[in-house]
């Protein structure tokens, strides 16, 4: 079935995240697709973690990147429920699907139906040209769909924080930490694990904790190895690298602030989301690796030349 071709569409929300999270459970056993998007891909992540939560322990799940075929998501989907398990596939980082892939799935699921669960991430808010493509609406339309918008600075200091810490944390350490990470879900939740394992035997978490634990203080040469970095000067990157370790900076601090820069510049730049993926995955993998490894700075200068490579395409 084809539909008049349009230059603009538009996607309306199901639901407003906040209702989401009252009704999980229900929702979970009344839908068998979802389309979680926004810019809060931290709640993104965890509002696919909740459904599945919900479903257990009558689904068993299972997880696929953005690369997989159609065909083998159609074969999961499609399988008969009375030979095997259900599952509920989450197909994650759906804003980085090529243009084919999501033409499929539109068909595809405009053909069958299942009694498995679909789970589809867009891990990305859905920009004016993302409505141009008839294939993602498509896609979107056959779903629930929920909006997951950008916390506020008061949603983060008088909810998420004191939610995600387990003792009070004072109102200027609140503010300063929100400062620090950039607003930044996925950072934030991060330092509030340091602060809790730091605090231990505390009742109260003070700003001095914070300044202590969480401030990131950008060098003179940590802003020019960002520079560097975005202009994709491989040479001049580890030349830089090499000043900051000789200065004592370690490789665990210089991949917090590369994170976080790059988070914060890809709300502002048009960055492709394939390059955003490969980004994050590059910096995401270095953060295991400096943590599992005994060879920091060579996993850190890797990692940096892999981001030089990204960043040119």
């Amino acid at each position: 079935m084809k539909r008049k071709s349009t230059s603009y569409q538009h996607v309306q929300a199901n639901l407003p995240s906040n209702v989401f999270w009252e009704r999980v459970p229900a929702l979970a056993a009344e839908q068998r697709r979802f389309f979680l998007y926004g810019e809060d891909t931290y709640h993104v992540s965890r509002a696919a973690d909740g459904i599945v939560k919900a479903l257990e322990p009558v689904y068993r799940e299972s997880y696929y990147t953005w690369d997989v075929t159609i065909d083998e998501l159609c074969a999961k989907l499609t399988t008969p429920t009375l030979f095997a398990d259900k599952v509920a596939v989450i197909l994650r980082n759906f804003e980085a699907s090529k243009k084919k892939f999501r033409q499929q799935l539109d068909e595809f699921l405009r053909t069958f139906s299942f009694d498995h669960r679909l789970i589809i991430l867009h891990e990305a808010p859905l920009l004016r040209d993302d409505l141009k493509d008839e294939a993602l609406v498509g896609v979107s339309e056959q779903c629930f769909r929920v909006h997951f918008t950008a916390p506020t600075q008061r949603d983060i200091t008088e909810t998420f924080i004191p939610e995600h810490l387990n003792k009070p944390m004072e109102e200027n350490a609140r503010t300063l930490l929100w400062e620090c990470t950039g607003g930044d879900l996925w950072l934030l939740a991060h330092e509030l694990e340091k602060l809790e394992f730091y605090t231990r035997g505390r009742s109260t978490v003070t700003l001095h904790d914070v300044e202590r634990c969480s401030s990131v203080v950008e060098t003179r040469d940590l802003g020019q190895l960002l520079a560097h970095v975005e202009r994709r000067d491989l040479a001049r990157s580890m030349e830089t690298l090499s000043v900051l370790f000789a200065d004592g900076m370690t490789p665990v601090f210089i991949a917090t602030v590369l994170h976080r820069h790059f988070r914060w510049a890809f709300t502002r730049q048009p960055y492709t989301p394939l390059t955003r993926f490969r980004v994050l995955k590059t910096l995401h993998d270095a953060d295991y690796k400096l943590k599992t490894s005994g060879s920091s700075r060579y996993v850190l200068e890797t990692a940096v030349a892999r981001l030089c490579e990204v960043l040119g395409g």
